[in-house]
């Protein structure tokens, strides 16, 4: 799963990234080496979700699982990506589902996914297929 990139985890949540990352042991800073330069992660992905989960963007994570295969106990409930957008700004794709009742009534689930920023935890954009957007345009939470 994680042979070309690197994961970045806390808690039962993590980022993987292909990008190169390192810690400055003196700042105790994470730092994510990208084509437009070095920058520094203040929002690690346990609270990227933990905003999306409170703001009720959505009701529930649908990222990738994993248990560690080699040894070290390591099981990850959700993993979402880090990349960095075509602005260079580094963010966090967080897929999710929002549990609706579409017509304020019949129970669904919009699919999204919610781009956070990784240097504040805000929600940057959201990303829907057409037909999610049209249901949630007529969805009550």
């Amino acid at each position: 799963l994680f042979e070309q990139g690197f994961l970045i985890s806390r808690g039962t949540f993590g980022a993987q990234t292909d990008f190169p990352v390192t810690v400055d042991l003196l700042t105790n800073e994470l730092k994510i080496v990208t084509p437009a330069g070095e920058k520094i992660v203040t929002v690690l992905p346990d609270r990227a979700i933990f905003n999306m989960l409170a703001a009720n963007v959505i009701s529930q994570v649908r990222g990738l699982s994993f248990t560690d295969q080699v040894g070290a106990g390591l099981t990850l409930e959700d993993i979402i990506n880090l990349i960095s957008t075509e602005e260079g700004i580094l963010v966090y794709e967080i897929p999710g589902v929002s549990n609706q009742k579409f017509l304020g009534f019949l129970p669904v689930g919009i699919v999204k996914t919610a781009v956070v920023s990784v240097d504040t935890g805000e929600l940057l954009e959201i990303e829907q297929p057409l037909l999610m957007r049209l249901l949630d345009a007529f969805s009550l939470q």
